[in-house]
């Protein structure tokens, strides 16, 4: 297809869109008021966001999302579309490079079936097969087996974009703080777009909130799992498979990744392409997973219900998913062994490393000894609220699954389990105190922290569509809670302005 044919396709799909839009948008009467905490009140409206201040950042808004990659704009999206105007998703990463996709993300394609649908808030011309076809063709729909990571990234901006999702980028949150009655103050450092260099210093402001939705991805929730020992090495002498890695500096050198998983096989493929001598991977089982248990709890029924299920069967399900190690596609394993400088290790822990002096690494395994001139992890991340800095003002206030579940503090995944925040249905933190809930009850996280609570529809993308639906359902009614004290107020202004009226005559009886 040519570029123009392209152009041409993709204004007629935008159009249909506008036209769908158009029939499903009734009612869109726009019922929010405006104001935080006790400053709520007023007159419904439908602006896009609260008055700016500071640079034009909104000096208010009715929610706040925290992270912009595809669960953030789908509940954006969502949130827009039930008639919560002001609505700001904020992301550290520059405009059009929100999450993994095109940072971390070290696999060619995305790992799940072409059919993913979510970000398109249910319309049909906004589904990726919708967008992909009118860019490439129905052929090329038909020839697709797994989806280009680029490409799923260049169709989350396009979402974004046809949707007119409110976004402020190169914002980083630095701190959350309880203001007023039950609303928010987020402190954010925001750099400019037209800034001289990246090193400039960012400028502080403070966006004050009625909800706050958290959706900073798997990494977002505690971070990295990085084993002490390698912490302790001079960071420049390793890297986590989330970091952003300089690849092209491993050309010729000699590289240990650890782990068997998607990612460790990713970052491990990753640097033998860019010119590493030898990639060696350890890992410490002695075989590669085969079992799938992602497959088990991978239905509507599940990821729209989870969340709504028993804490016996949530905990048997969780200690079974943190268990049981997910299988790396076996096209990301051969992209490894196609290679002659690539070496499998299997039931080779890591027992000890160690700095040289010449800028390597020491690495102890059972067979012995060997130098490495790079460390990779593909260890995966924690959940551990505490560890993310600019929730330090409210993590020790939210309350655990370790403290509304009976769990073993000998066994290493309940000792884990034990550290997921215990969530409402909503998805919504739960306080200590009657003081502190009354605010975190409005800090919902929509990510891997709740995956004890909700289910794989916490995280991933599979379960997108049921997860956002689930936080923005929670998020509208807790709004609606809100205004219904003016609603009435209205009613019964009606009523008594209509009591007020002169009665009409009553006709005389024949």
């Amino acid at each position: 297809m040519t570029d123009d044919a392209a152009s041409t396709a993709l204004a007629a799909l935008e159009a249909r869109l506008r036209l769908e839009q158009e029939q499903l948008a009734y009612p869109d009467r726009p019922w929010v008021t405006v104001g935080v905490g006790a400053e709520a009140g007023g007159e419904a409206h439908g602006h896009a966001a609260g008055e700016a201040h500071d640079g034009g950042v909104p000096a208010v808004v009715d929610v706040l999302v925290v992270g912009g990659g595809q669960a953030g704009l789908t509940v954006a999206g969502k949130l827009l579309r039930e008639g919560v105007p002001r609505v700001l998703v904020v992301d550290a990463g520059t405009a059009g490079a929100e999450g993994p996709w095109v940072t971390w993300a070290r696999m060619p394609t995305l790992r799940t079936v072409k059919e993913l649908h979510g970000p398109d808030l249910g319309y049909p011309s906004a589904t990726f097969r919708s967008w992909f076809t009118a860019r490439r063709g129905e052929r090329a729909w038909e020839d697709l087996t797994l989806i280009p990571r680029q490409e799923w990234m260049a169709y989350l901006r396009w979402i974004r974009q046809v949707f007119a999702v409110p976004y402020l980028n190169d914002a980083r949150v630095v701190g959350l703080t309880p203001d007023g009655e039950d609303g928010w103050a987020v402190a954010l450092e925001v750099r400019d777009a037209g800034a001289p260099s990246p090193a400039s210093a960012p400028r502080s402001t403070t966006v004050r909130a009625r909800r706050v939705v958290v959706s900073t991805g798997i990494d977002g929730a505690g971070g990295p799992t990085v084993p002490a020992a390698v912490a302790a090495l001079p960071r420049a002498r390793w890297s986590h498979s989330s970091d952003a890695i300089d690849l092209a500096a491993l050309a010729g050198r000699r590289v240990a990744v650890l782990g068997v998983g998607a990612s460790a096989f990713d970052n491990a493929a990753a640097a033998l392409e860019a010119g590493a001598r030898e990639v060696v991977q350890f890992a410490r089982r002695p075989e590669l997973p085969t079992v799938n248990s992602g497959r088990l709890v991978e239905s509507r029924a599940l990821y729209r219900h989870f969340a709504t299920l028993d804490d016996d069967v949530r905990v048997a399900v969780t200690r079974s998913i943190l268990s049981l190690p997910m299988p790396p596609p076996d096209h990301s394993v051969e992209r490894c062994r196609r290679h002659p400088g690539y070496d499998l290790r299997l039931g080779s822990p890591w027992l000890a490393v160690a700095a040289t002096d010449d800028g390597g690494v020491l690495l102890s395994t059972p067979a012995g000894d060997e130098r490495f001139d790079h460390l990779i992890l593909g260890t995966g991340f924690t959940v551990d609220l505490t560890r993310v800095p600019w929730l330090a003002g409210v993590a020790d206030d939210v309350v655990l699954w370790g403290e509304r579940y009976p769990l073993d503090a000998g066994d290493a995944v309940d000792v884990a389990l034990a550290r997921y925040p215990y969530l409402d249905a909503g998805l919504a933190c739960r306080g200590r105190t009657p003081e502190t809930d009354r605010h975190l009850r409005h800090l919902h996280l929509l990510g891997s922290a709740a995956l004890a609570s909700a289910g794989t529809a916490s995280s991933g993308i599979n379960a997108l569509p049921w997860g956002t639906d689930r936080v923005a359902d929670a998020v509208v009614r807790s709004l609606l809670v809100e205004e219904m004290p003016r609603v009435v107020a209205g009613l019964e202004e009606m009523v008594d302005e209509v009591q007020a009226l002169a009665p009409l005559p009553v006709p005389p009886a024949r």
